[in-house]
């Protein structure tokens, strides 16, 4: 089926298989970094509800902390003191609370709904305390607030933010673990694909190249340099062919019979000379015992005539065979000439063809450094991936500040609530539970932490792996490259046979001028020798006394 296929047919098959390979993988990269975008946008929500869920839990601990210090107070100055921070606070957590819904997943709202439930119970009763404290003093807010009931709202509503902080936690981690797995699973699926059109892409490449250009070219070749050295009876191999190398195949093979038809009448030719040359000393020694028969008062008149009759006949007979020869060199010229011209037209073709095989590959060069450039964009977008994890590694370390001083606070609380004494023991309950959630609030970030170095670890290995997939895509570049220069070593081996065959077709055309003079000298001949032979004529006429000698002479050349 190739070897009826021209060859640029049959290189564009190779660039057809380069171009879907890197299409494949362009195609791959770009749902991976969509899909990539789709899951850290995942990630980056849930540390931002994280975050919140800290910030609120912040809150209520800065919230009771006010509500003890109005407790403690003594005096309007102190309860406004503790009381307006305490209504600020409670201010930017219902703002908290309104960013966290904003960033919930829907499955989420119903747990939410019933923590803002309690946070409205929570921030109700706080607003009361203040309302209290300020209107009626310190012991009856202490009264309203002071009680098991605000501690258990308060506790519902810390253990609703201690829930949606493992959730959070939760959809972190399956969010990374989705990450990781669907980064493996394209990584290799690109390794595959690269790799099976890379080895299919070389196989098509060097079967094509060796098996349906270079082979044939090799053949042609061998063929010609046969010919040179007149072996005429080798077989063409490739005229059943329908491409390029059969169209040039078949025009050698016209050349070979053309050829051959052309050497055997040089080698008859070269025996009738020999035969002349043989039969011209024959005669040479018979005039030679002429001359010395006749005497020499007539040796002289009688060599002359001999001489003239002798050459005029031969004149006659060579300028027949030379004229009747001449025009079969002339026709065989003229038929080598023509396969020769076909020769040089199928050399032509074939060296466009190449020409067009250097282009295509130029174009299939092109596409991969355009698929280059596509896998170094890719992996800027990855890089600008990994910033925004660092970001986010910020906000933690912020968290983990806020944490550490949540803590320094409760340990300062439960100092001041030992030197306060009996009346500090409440005071240092709530100092104790700040300090529990502050211990939490530090393991909280410690696991967001984790989960973002894992976020850091997936971001690296996208970026090692896209350049990777660079260096295979510039390995098929530099496939194309050496491909490109094989195309132009078979580029320059066409023009060298065609300046031979040129050279060849020169010559010809030579010989056919030589033997288009040689009939011209034959006809001038023939024209010579029937004025000679008119003038022997006479010479016989006027010596007749010598006839019986010249019919000796004749009768010896017939015996010749």
């Amino acid at each position: 089926m190739l070897q009826n296929a021209k060859i640029i047919t049959k290189i564009s098959l190779i660039v057809v298989v380069m171009a879907v390979v890197t299409a494949v993988v362009a195609m791959i990269g770009i749902d991976s970094i969509r899909t990539f975008n789709q899951r850290v946008s995942e990630i980056e929500q849930a540390s931002a509800r994280a975050v919140l869920g800290e910030r609120v839990n912040g809150l209520v601990l800065a919230v009771v902390m006010d509500s003890r210090g109005i407790y403690m107070s003594s005096s309007a100055e102190d309860v406004e003191k503790f009381g307006k921070p305490l209504l600020e606070n409670l201010g930017k957590l219902q703002e908290r609370l309104a960013e966290w819904e904003a960033l919930l997943p829907p499955e989420q709202q119903p747990q939410f709904d019933i923590m803002e439930k309690d946070a409205k119970d929570f921030v109700t009763a706080r607003t009361e305390t203040v309302r209290l404290a300020r209107v009626e003093g310190a012991p009856a807010a202490r009264i309203f607030g002071d009680n098991d009931a605000n501690r258990n709202n308060r506790k519902a509503f810390n253990k609703s933010i201690v829930e949606f902080a493992d959730l959070n936690n939760k959809d972190i981690a399956d969010a990374s673990a989705s990450l990781q797995k669907f980064y493996d699973t394209r990584f290799w699926l690109s390794i595959i694909i690269v790799v099976a059109g890379l080895v299919t892409g070389i196989a098509i490449s060097v079967f094509i190249a060796r098996r349906e250009i270079a082979a044939p070219i090799k053949v042609t070749s061998s063929t010609l340099q046969d010919l040179r050295n007149k072996k005429f009876n080798v077989a063409v191999a490739g005229i059943s062919r329908k491409d390029e190398i059969g169209d040039m195949a078949r025009a050698l093979d016209e050349l070979r019979l053309t050829l051959e038809r052309a050497d055997a009448l040089s080698l008859s030719q070269e025996e009738e000379r020999k035969a002349k040359e043989k039969r011209a000393l024959e005669i040479e020694r018979l005039s030679r015992e002429f001359d010395h028969n006749v005497g020499d008062v007539l040796a002289t008149v009688l060599q002359a005539v001999q001489k003239l009759d002798e050459n005029a006949a031969e004149m006659t007979i060579q300028s027949d065979a030379t004229s009747a020869r001449a025009e079969k060199v002339a026709q065989a010229s003229e038929e080598s000439s023509q396969s020769i011209q076909l020769i040089v037209a199928a050399t032509e073709e074939l060296s466009s063809s190449v020409t067009e095989i250097s282009r295509q590959m130029s174009e299939a060069t092109n596409v991969v450094g355009s698929a280059t450039e596509e896998s170094r964009k890719t992996t800027e977008q990855v890089n600008e991936l990994s910033k925004a994890a660092e970001r986010i590694g910020e906000v933690v370390d912020m968290i983990n500040q806020i944490a550490s001083q949540t803590n320094l606070l409760a340990l300062n609380a439960t100092i001041e609530a030992a030197r306060a004494g009996e009346a500090g023991k409440g005071f240092a309950v709530v100092a104790n539970e700040v300090k529990n959630l502050a211990t939490q609030t530090s393991q909280a970030t410690e696991d967001i932490t984790n989960q973002i170095n894992s976020v850091r670890s997936a971001t690296s290995q996208a970026v090692t792996s896209i350049s990777d997939i660079s260096k295979t895509i510039e390995r098929i570049n530099a496939i194309s490259t050496t491909i490109a220069s094989a195309v132009e070593e078979q580029g320059s081996a066409t023009q060298e046979i065609s300046r031979n065959v040129s050279h060849t077709s020169n010559g010809t055309q030579e010989i056919s001028h030589n033997i288009i003079e040689v009939s011209s000298a034959a006809a001038n001949t023939m024209k010579s020798a029937k004025i000679v032979t008119s003038s022997i004529e006479d010479l016989k006429a006027q010596n007749a006394s010598l006839q019986s000698l010249v019919s000796e002479f004749l009768s010896g050349l017939k015996s010749v």
